[in-house]
């Protein structure tokens, strides 16, 4: 802030956040970021490499610099009529009667979600992010892989506190190391084959036209003008304009532009370990679970930011999230998975293939007519799948009566007064099976409505080769080092398969199930299939899941909003209009 002091600064920085510098904080409820403002302050965050309480603190110096200053000798006293000592926000004594007695001692459980939270967890690693961002209610926002800073990051995942558990320690730290630098590398090595290829030249120089530049230009103005109507440009604004649209494509600019590009396809080398940050909102219940299942993980990373989010959360809703709430260690959760995994190792079920059904596809539709759906054989099948790594369709083939009935037993043997039924046995709908690469399916994770269930990550599905490591000549380099990911992998799995699952690369396959209504399959056909704005890899599934969509129901996916445009993949996404335009053809 270049308009505060420091004490100012952390002045303010205290009265927002409940653990100001933490990696851990919530926002507590005020008025300086409050409301509609909080929505583009954390999507913007989300796309740079700066923490979320310095773009706060950004915030406020440049768009609120007079309401900030004005609001200034107000905070102390707030802070003190509102909050208790260590931070703690007061609540009244009826509250905390009520909260008592009908809450946690009866139970309501739904008044829960009436109490909302905005919390902010920096530096995670990928894999446990997905424990906070996994909850269906939870509405969060991941910062892109596009914006990691290694120098920040690297030291971050070589001090894991997971990896230091491993035998061989050494050998890992080596292996991660060398994954950053050949991240990097290939980031170099596409990014130089992309812009060596004639039809990008040509592509580049087209739109360094002056015709080219100056309708680039009025269409920025027309963009900014969609949002500020009273904007007006001056022949000195488009002027202006139109030199940094040519510098973007000259020089170190266009490699910049270029090399952001690629990232897509280079971040196959980062690993489930590398580290990103979440911004969320959600309610008192849904942020239980989420705590819950992260105390009660096998990972010690889980169980350290399971309890600083909750430490933090007791300062915004001290008695729902308090040392009396429901949040304890799972031992449903624990034991169950304790249960299934020797059940398999000791029984037929723990030698099943783990193949992908279909080759080379990525996305099985599963409906009654390929799998007998909504009886116990398939009930016992769903739970069997997080356990191991096998199709579902193949589990439930190698279920015998008997499985049915230990699974079944297994599965709920544990379980405590409030749990009812596995969380696994949930799918419904249109249920489909992905094998596909676990950067492109990062992206479909996002699409939470309906039912989910993951397998662990693993090496043993193979890896997602892009066409264009093929047309570059990369492929096989690529492969050796995905050889030994595997080795490594292999290694760590027998120690502990969930610490293992940090050590494996973005480009290996990932199994998942989703159950998603005709609706929700809709939805996610229109936002993923558009090539020019997504990813290969999800696009690829996407098209794939909807075709077969179509073949059970051909008159109703008429009504879907499917993009099926191709382009080579040497071709450079930001060339696509001129490419259409003037080498389709040719």
């Amino acid at each position: 802030m270049k308009n505060f002091s420091y004490k100012e600064q952390e002045m303010i920085r205290a009265f927002i956040f409940t653990n100001p510098h933490g990696n851990t904080s919530f926002i507590y409820p005020q008025s300086l970021l409050a409301g509609e403002e909080l929505p583009p302050l954390v999507s913007a965050y989300s796309r740079t490499h700066v923490p979320m309480q310095t773009r706060s603190l950004q915030f406020l110096d440049q768009e609120k610099r007079e309401q900030t200053r004005e609001f200034l000798s107000h905070i102390a006293p707030l802070m003190d009529i509102f909050r208790l000592s260590d931070g703690t926000l007061k609540v009244s004594p009826k509250t905390q009667v009520f909260s008592s007695q009908w809450i946690l001692g009866h139970g309501h459980d739904s008044i829960k979600e009436e109490a909302q939270v905005v919390g902010v967890v920096e530096q995670v690693s990928d894999i446990t992010g997905k424990k906070i961002t996994g909850h269906p209610l939870n509405r969060p926002q991941v910062k892109s892989t596009r914006y990691i800073d290694f120098s920040t990051v690297l030291p971050l995942m070589l001090g894991d506190p997971d990896i230091a558990g491993l035998p061989s320690v050494d050998k890992a730290l080596s292996y991660i190391e060398r994954m950053g630098r050949q991240y990097v590398r290939f980031t170099n090595l596409i990014t130089d084959g992309l812009l060596a290829q004639p039809v990008n030249q040509r592509g580049i120089e087209y739109l360094k036209r002056p015709e080219e530049v100056q309708k680039a230009a009025l269409a920025w103005a027309k963009g900014q003008k969609r949002i500020d109507p009273s904007f007006e440009a001056t022949p000195e604004m488009l002027e202006r304009q139109e030199q940094k649209i040519l510098e973007s494509l000259t020089g170190d600019s266009l490699r910049a532009t270029v090399e952001k590009s690629v990232l897509d396809y280079s971040r196959l080398y980062l690993l489930a370990l590398n580290r990103t940050s979440v911004g969320f909102s959600t309610d008192a219940r849904t942020l239980e679970r989420i705590i819950t299942d992260m105390i009660s993980s096998n990972r010690v990373e889980d169980r350290t930011r399971g309890q600083e989010l909750w430490d933090e959360a007791k300062k915004i809703a001290p008695i729902i999230l308090g040392p009396k709430s429901h949040i304890e260690i799972d031992q449903w959760q624990i034991e169950t998975d304790k249960a299934m995994r020797e059940y398999l190792a000791r029984t037929h079920l723990g030698s099943l293939h783990e193949r992908n059904l279909l080759k080379n596809g990525t996305a099985n539709l599963l409906s009654p007519r390929d799998i007998e759906m909504y009886t116990d054989r398939f009930n016992a099948a769903l739970v069997v799948f997080p356990y191991c790594g096998a199709a579902l369709q193949d589990i439930f083939s190698a279920l015998t009566d008997k499985d049915v009935d230990q699974v079944l037993e297994i599965a709920h043997a544990h379980r405590g007064k409030k749990g009812v039924i596995h969380p696994a046995i949930s799918h419904g709908g249109l249920t489909v099976e992905f094998v596909m690469g676990y950067h492109g399916y990062r992206d479909l994770f996002r699409h939470r409505r309906g039912s989910r269930s993951t397998q662990l990550l693993t090496t043993r599905l193979g890896f997602e080769v892009p066409p264009l490591y093929d047309s570059l000549g990369i492929t096989q380099e690529y492969l050796a080092d995905m050889k030994q990911a595997s080795d490594l992998f292999e290694e760590a799995a027998s120690v502990n398969p969930q610490v293992a699952e940090k050590l494996v690369p973005f480009g290996a396959n990932i199994r998942a199930m989703h159950s998603w209504q005709t609706d929700q399959m809709g939805y996610v056909g229109d936002l993923r299939t558009d090539i020019t704005k997504g990813n290969f890899s999800y696009v690829s599934t996407v098209r794939e899941l909807l075709s077969k969509v179509s073949a059970l129901m051909p008159k109703t996916s008429k009504y879907f909003k499917v993009d099926r445009r191709e382009f080579p993949p040497e071709v450079w996404k930001k060339i696509y209009s001129w490419y259409d335009a003037h080498e389709r053809n040719r």
